[in-house]
């Protein structure tokens, strides 16, 4: 197999709406350390370019500086078709209104490029963030996540709540091969979350077996306050229409844990998963990812 295909096979996995992945190689292809793949065969919203980014072991884009930003957008111009309105997801997501930071590093975008007025958060609804090419430049902006396109900052008094929040969590528990931390001191956004638990090199947590599901709802009744309407975050989101997935392995939500009616979407906007205590049993529900919950994050055993 000769490299311009293998290539292309590797751009039409990666997945995005246009996407961009990234990962760390000592190939120097585009910048520094950091190898791109661009995804320009079909759209995707941002969780599914996320999801397909993670099934390659590879990240979607975070942009590190200025510099950076500018030597994609002449990578853009010389690798693929370069016209107007052309858009290209990243891992921005917010945080916290008007603070956008990227899902891996949980660091603030500090970059200077965003379009004019932008964030705006249009109709309370955009949430993650994208490049846009407008009048010939390269611009952030905000926009609805779970739009098929062709895909702000922290300041020190947040970052020491954050660093504060970490202390919070309990002891580690172990359940089989997986480490989980309960954060129930302080509730975040899906998104916030998300990039909490990557700060700590965990995962927001996946159910990969009806087996764990329960074992899961036995330790949450040992360590935790339980009572009705306990929720907490997990890494599920949509992928497709109806369709969950764990976004952290891109392996199907189990169906037999959902509470009855869901997932129903309500609203058009209900892309994220919680698990909340309902009757004494813990069952699934998809909701608006900007809503705060408690979360759980996890890790594998060493």
């Amino acid at each position: 197999m000769n490299l311009k295909l293998l290539l292309i096979l590797l751009l039409a996995l990666c997945g995005s709406s246009v996407s961009i992945c990234l990962k760390s190689s000592t190939i120097q292809y585009a910048y520094k350390d950091k190898w791109y793949y661009f995804e320009t065969f079909y759209k995707a919203t941002w969780f599914k370019a996320f999801m397909a980014c993670n099934r390659m072991d590879m990240e979607l884009l975070s942009i590190d500086s200025n510099e950076e930003f500018d030597k994609i957008h002449e990578f853009v111009k010389n690798k693929t078709e370069y016209k107007n309105n052309q858009d290209l997801w990243t891992s921005g997501t917010m945080k916290d209104a008007g603070q956008f930071n990227w899902m891996y590093t949980g660091n603030p975008v500090s970059v200077s490029r965003w379009h004019t007025g932008q964030p705006n958060n249009y109709g309370g609804k955009q949430f993650c963030l994208h490049m846009w090419l407008d009048k010939n430049q390269f611009r952030l902006n905000d926009m609805e996540c779970f739009k098929e396109n062709v895909a702000a900052k922290m300041n020190l008094k947040l970052l020491v709540i954050s660093l504060v929040a970490f202390c919070s969590f309990s002891a580690p528990t172990y359940v089989n091969d997986k480490l989980y931390y309960f954060e129930t001191y302080f509730k975040a956004s899906w998104f916030k979350a998300y990039m909490t638990c990557s700060k700590m090199g965990m995962e927001l947590l996946s159910i990969d077996s009806v087996e764990e599901f329960d074992k899961f709802h036995t330790l949450v009744k040992d360590i935790v306050e339980y009572k009705n309407n306990l929720d907490l975050w997990t890494s599920g989101a949509m992928k497709d229409a109806g369709q969950f997935y764990w976004i952290n392995t891109v392996n199907p939500v189990l169906s037999s844990k959902w509470h009855p009616g869901e997932p129903n979407n309500k609203g058009g906007m209900e892309f994220c998963l919680h698990v909340f205590l309902d009757n004494k049993q813990f069952l699934l529900n998809d909701l608006e990812c900007s809503i705060e919950k408690y979360f759980v994050c996890e890790s594998r055993k060493i």
